[in-house]
């Protein structure tokens, strides 16, 4: 009889156990359900103030695990492949690092309010995927609501200027941007085809659902070196761009964004897509530089200029100006949208220029914009 009591209260005192680890394994979160494809989504939490770690981790939409600092929660993750979601409670400073792991999918969102993650050194914060990566896109890196990435400059946080992006997205890999997400505050002083806020290298993809990217500058000498947002593609790799939030007052020789070598690249406006000083190159190839104006898109830019070539110092104005009166399409219509006069009308004409960036004029002594055949807006002769 005592021994059939003391099993009782044995199973008793387990059950109590489990229930409060499992209330304490999910505490701020709702409980995920299994998806029909297995995948269980992320927990939804609201507040970490009732942790002792301010990081906290989901693995594959799992129970969440602390962390002292981000950096510590990343150093877990490590190469494992999966689903990573990890909620941020607090600012964070880190140290350049690379997301190089196939398969692997990882999200920051910020918990509470904004959360600033500070670049503790030179370098690119995040550098997304590899050079080898295979022909598929298996490495992405989200930054969620309430993230901002901080990098750095003489005048901000550091005290001292960059030398690169402050995000880097290598071949097959992935960085999108979350309404709520932010970039800012780096200045780099590189002289190569760089941008100081993102970088889009041959065959990545940077997908901005939202946010904004602002307050970057790349005071490199390049001709081609952006302030915001610089891509460039080849003829074997596509690079795959969406812009639906806001990129704006980044200084750079190409303004806030630089899209370069267009006739491979896909550059997508949709959704609110602002952008307020724009380059585009053409190589001499047909419809060359062009842009895609998606079927919702209802933002703006601010102002185009028109550059061209590929090698500095090879191309005169002359030679550039006479690709863009060849190779003249500026934006065309995503399948479903129909472009009018109002798609461009307010768009501020800037300065066509030569390769090196030695010789450039105004674009409206000699080119204006107009609709063209199908479904085109073009750079026509005046």
């Amino acid at each position: 009889m005592k021994t059939s009591r003391f099993s009782a209260r044995s199973i008793i005192l387990a059950l109590t156990a489990c229930f409060f680890l499992l209330a304490f394994s999910s505490c701020g979160t709702a409980a995920p359900a299994v998806q029909e494809d297995g995948v269980r989504p992320p927990p939804v939490v609201t507040d970490l103030s009732g942790f002792a770690q301010q990081v906290q981790v989901s693995v594959n939409g799992g129970p969440l695990r602390g962390y002292n600092n981000l950096a510590a929660a990343l150093d877990s993750i490590g190469g494992n492949a999966g689903i990573f979601h990890v909620f941020i409670g607090e600012d964070q400073d880190i140290a350049p690092r690379q997301f190089a792991a196939a398969n692997q999918n990882v999200t920051l969102i910020g918990v509470g309010g904004e959360r600033r993650i500070r670049l503790s050194s030179n370098g690119s914060m995040f550098i997304v995927g590899r050079t080898e990566q295979p022909n598929v896109n298996t490495i992405a890196l989200t930054i969620g609501e309430n993230i901002t990435l901080v990098g750095r400059s003489a005048d901000g946080h550091g005290g001292e200027n960059n030398n690169a992006p402050l995000v880097a997205i290598r071949r097959h890999a992935s960085f999108t941007m979350l309404p709520g997400s932010k970039i800012t505050g780096n200045t780099s002083t590189s002289n190569t085809f760089f941008s100081a806020g993102v970088q889009g290298n041959i065959g990545g993809r940077f997908i901005m659902k939202g946010g904004i990217i602002t307050g970057n500058h790349a005071i490199g000498t390049h001709a081609r070196v952006a302030g915001g947002l610089f891509v460039t593609s080849d003829v074997n790799l596509r690079t795959q761009v969406h812009v639906a939030g806001e990129i704006t007052g980044n200084t750079g020789r190409s303004g806030d964004v630089l899209f370069l070598h267009g006739n491979v690249t896909t550059n997508t406006l949709a959704g609110n897509g602002t952008i307020g000083e724009l380059f585009i190159h053409s190589n001499n190839n047909a419809d060359s530089g062009f842009i895609i104006l998606a079927q919702d898109w209802t933002g703006s830019i601010g102002t185009i200029n028109f550059g061209g070539g590929l090698v500095a110092g090879t191309q005169s104005l002359d030679a550039v100006t006479g690709w863009w009166n060849a190779s003249n399409v500026v934006m065309r219509a995503e399948t479903g949208r129909t472009l009018t006069e109002a798609d461009f009308q307010g768009i501020t004409m800037g300065i066509i220029r030569s390769v090196n960036g030695d010789d450039s004029r105004p674009v409206s002594q000699t080119h204006r914009l107009a609709l063209g055949a199908g479904n085109t807006v073009r750079l026509v002769a005046n």
